[in-house]
């Protein structure tokens, strides 16, 4: 009875050492998906800043499009008065002519 006993303390050993084993592995295979987790994570932080950045890029292009656009206009305006200008003037001598 006393093998019998033996063995039985022998088995449950067994068996703690091997469900410790596999804790110990659970843990592990958990902290590995941890850290892919927080790997994903920073990847769609930097996917995040650079789509931000491709932004900004974007509406500083187009706060500059708007500017070359005002400049366009300005000489625009700018030619029409010349033109207006230039008319009066033909005008004018044509009164005195």
């Amino acid at each position: 009875m006393k093998k019998t006993s033996n063995s039985g303390v022998a088995n449950l050993r067994q068996e703690d050492e091997l469900f410790i084993a596999n804790t110990e592995k659970v843990i592990i295979n958990a902290e590995l998906k941890t850290a892919n987790v927080e790997k994903e994570i920073r990847e769609a932080e930097l996917y995040i800043a650079n789509l931000e950045k491709g932004i900004r890029a974007t509406e500083l292009n187009i706060a500059k499009v708007e500017k070359e656009i005002r400049a366009i206009e300005f000489v625009i305006a700018n030619g029409e008065k010349a033109i207006r200008a230039a008319e009066l003037l033909i005008a004018n001598v044509k009164k005195f002519n």
